[in-house]
């Protein structure tokens, strides 16, 4: 029930050469990322939301995302490549907990 990145209140902050793969929520994951001028940025990396020979079905990874964007502004994906997305995976999923509203902004 895991995330390979999970990030919060984030701002000026470079991710570059991630190689993630097999996480059950999501890929990578940020609540929010406008703490600085500066834009947070995904980049040169690699999401694979399914590897050959995982041990858990497909199932299990019915519902994963390649990436949860934060609901609020400053965040770039660049140069992202994504890998073995079946049936039921999505790659991009929008606001980040904004089914939450204790955290909706």
């Amino acid at each position: 029930m895991e995330c390979g990145v999970l990030a919060e209140y984030m701002g000026n902050a470079i991710f570059r050469n991630f190689v993630i793969l097999d996480s059950f929520r999501a890929g990578f994951q940020i609540h929010q990322s406008n703490y600085t001028k500066e834009d947070v940025v995904l980049e040169n990396s690699i999401i694979v939301g399914r590897s050959t020979g995982n041990a858990n079905t497909l199932a299990f990874h019915l519902n994963s995302r390649g990436v949860i964007l934060p609901r609020t502004d400053g965040f770039v994906v660049r140069n992202v490549a994504f890998n073995n997305f079946g049936t039921g995976m999505i790659l991009f999923e929008s606001s980040s907990e904004n089914d939450n509203v204790k955290l909706w902004v």
